[in-house]
């Protein structure tokens, strides 16, 4: 009998799971609507409170309907059916009266867990959708069976488990075709960067400790500073630097044969709300779904709601761009004399004590900072208003890595020198086992690049002289800034990394996320055709589906013959099967064997319904009341003799 309280409790268990696992995707409003309709299907299921009736439920679903419009509006496809869907289980199960309608909820219920992976494909995700996979599907068995609950739990996990293999060799060998239909993608991705910035709300970003991207390099990683260049802002209106207007225009690099790149690598980017992607130096790519830009700025075409993963060839910008155009050095020293008086003129008075020398004056600048004792800080003040460049260069000088690029870039312009803002990423932390480095969030970073005569568009960061342990690494291994990296940090398993215990679970958890990512994300169509070409060779068309289809059908023979392995009549020894069969034979002809009759007394009136196969009847039963009986082992003729005779006793007379 189908057990409606242990039902309900399992799907509540998955609907509150899966609020969990979206509950940063989904407003808070709408999380605590789904929470207090759990809330009331637990309560019921325990008569702690009554089950609506139909027409109250009709109601509220009606009420939670316009709640939905309200919360999420109309842009938003994806949230609003997924939102819907929980809603539409949680009002069901609250009406929910046989054991049809709790099939439809499972079905169903299976569809809300797959909606996960459209926002989150992380190791975690993956497993957690697995397994409430498992217990979803323990509540279908709970449908047809009358077990206990450990014991659908077991009987499930094994059947998904046992599905694992065919999943396998659908994931690795399945054509990676395009969607027959497109949907957009739930706009949950986040990065701590944006197109449009004012980097002195760059600093926001150190509170941050997601992940932003990991790189695997193809030899040992470069010399550190490792600058990840993300977007170029070369046009500065009103203290905020935006990408000028040609940024998004495709670009060729038609002279790369002759140079060697500095670094090689590949890239398994986080989902983002931009498009841009993370290179140093000038990033070249080759990969697929990738455009590249001016200033050597990649880019991503397609979803941003999945992990990325590309290859990454980085160049000397100097040897790319080698020449600045009229239109570029114009756009890169346009300057407001309205606002921020006072670095103007600091800038004029520097052009005019070092003339014509563009490297002086950056010397200078750089001077400067060190002279004036400016320092680097995680919390910097808050410097309003249109001079917000003069306050902090004269009045608070403690600042952000935003502070110090706006304010170089504004420096250098006021002194005629080209210069544009990069904002990115510094650092990274590699692994124990040196295969990878993560970069986060609080890795976020904004510089300066002046052009410069001979050599082209050259970094200027100041974050190397007010704090220069923060160019090695992380900002998290900053020795100088430690406790007050923590101190401004999110509450995260890197916040307790302080305890042994809590990093070394960090630590093992990366490694295994970076597996993960690597092997699994990030097994595109182009590696699975590497992949096929290495096993195979080249295929045709035709060798491909052939491929496919044994590869698909072979282990559901294999689970078949199994099955039928471990369900096949077990006998103490062969001549047992004998006999077996003889008595199978002889019931074909009428003779049918009742329980307690004797071998002896079936066997003779066989001998009368088959006369002519007497004598082998008799023979057998001799041999196997000797082997069975007396316990004398036979010898090589009479066991060869007792199968001749069971041969001629089963043996259909034409």
């Amino acid at each position: 009998m189908l057990d409606s309280k242990r039902q309900t409790l399992l799907q509540c268990l998955i609907l509150f799971s899966v609020s969990l696992l979206l509950w940063q995707s989904l407003p808070v409003a709408f999380s605590a609507i789904t929470l207090l309709l759990v809330i009331w299907n637990v309560t019921a299921s325990y008569k702690f409170s009554h089950r609506p009736s139909i027409t109250f439920a009709n109601l509220v679903a009606a009420a939670t309907t316009v709640a939905l419009y309200l919360i999420f509006g109309v842009d938003e496809l994806v949230n609003i059916s997924v939102a819907m869907l929980m809603l539409a289980i949680c009002l069901k199960l609250l009406i929910v009266k046989n054991s049809k309608n709790y099939m439809m909820l499972v079905l169903v219920q299976q569809f809300l867990i797959v909606s996960v992976l459209l926002y989150d494909q992380s190791l975690i995700a993956s497993l957690m959708c697995f397994v409430l996979t498992i217990i979803n599907f323990s509540c279908l068995l709970d449908i047809h069976s009358n077990q206990n609950t450990k014991n659908l739990i077991k009987l499930s996990a094994k059947y998904v488990t046992a599905s694992l293999p065919l999943a396998f060799i659908l994931f690795v060998f399945l054509p990676k075709l395009p969607s027959l239909w497109q949907m957009p993608s739930p706009d949950n991705a986040t990065v701590g960067l944006s197109d449009s910035v004012n980097p002195f709300d760059i600093a926001k970003l150190s509170k941050s400790t997601d992940l932003a991207f990991r790189v695997a390099f193809d030899e040992a990683p470069p010399a550190q500073p490792l600058y990840w260049r993300a977007m170029i802002h070369e046009n500065f209106d009103k203290g905020v630097w935006r990408l000028s207007e040609f940024a998004d225009a495709e670009v060729s690099i038609t002279n790369l044969k002759a140079l060697s790149p500095v670094a090689s690598y590949q890239i398994y980017a986080e989902p983002s709300s931009l498009k841009w992607l993370y290179s140093l130096d000038y990033g070249t790519s080759s990969s697929y779904q990738t455009m590249q830009h001016y200033g050597g700025v990649l880019s991503r075409q397609g979803q941003t709601n999945q992990i990325f993963n590309y290859d990454v060839a980085s160049y000397d910008i100097g040897q790319i761009e080698s020449t600045l155009s009229g239109y570029g050095r114009n756009m890169n020293l346009a300057v407001s004399y309205q606002s921020n008086p006072q670095i103007t003129q600091l800038a004029v008075q520097m052009r005019k004590r070092y003339g014509n020398d563009d490297k002086a004056i950056v010397m200078a600048l750089r001077n400067y900072y060190i002279d004036r004792g400016f320092s680097y800080t995680l919390q910097p003040p808050r410097m309003p208003g249109p001079n917000s460049v003069d306050s902090f260069m004269f009045n608070a000088r403690r600042g952000f890595c935003g502070h110090y690029a706006s304010a170089s870039a504004v420096f250098f312009r006021a002194a005629g020198i080209p210069a544009r803002v990069v904002s990115g990423y510094l650092g990274g932390q590699l692994s124990p086992n040196g295969k990878f480095m993560s970069v986060y969030q609080y890795d976020a970073h904004a510089w300066t690049e002046v052009w410069l005569k001979g050599s082209g568009w050259t970094r200027f960061d100041a974050t190397e002289v007010v704090s220069p342990d923060r160019l090695n690494g992380s900002l998290s291994q900053t020795g100088s800034m430690t406790q007050e990296f923590y101190d401004n940090m999110e509450f995260g398993l890197l916040s307790l990394s302080g305890l042994k215990v809590f990093n070394e679970l960090r630590i093992m958890f990366e490694e295994f996320d970076y597996k993960w990512t690597s092997w699994v994300l990030g097994f595109n169509q182009k590696e699975q055709e590497n992949l096929i070409s290495r096993l195979f060779g080249h295929l045709l068309s035709w060798q491909y589906a052939l491929m496919i289809i044994t590869l698909f059908f072979t282990p559901i023979l294999i689970m078949y013959a199994l099955h039928w392995w471990q369900r096949r009549p077990k006998y103490v020894d062969e001549y047992s099967r004998y006999v077996k069969d003889i008595i199978e034979y002889g019931e074909s002809f009428g003779v049918v064997y009742h329980k307690g009759t004797t071998l002896s007394d079936y066997f003779d009136v066989l001998k009368q319904k088959q006369p002519t196969k007497a004598t082998a009847l008799s023979s057998f039963l001799l041999l196997y009341h000797k082997l069975r009986y007396q316990q004398v082992l036979l010898n090589k003729d009479e066991r060869q003799s007792i199968k001749r005779n069971y041969k001629k006793i089963i043996k259909r007379e034409s």
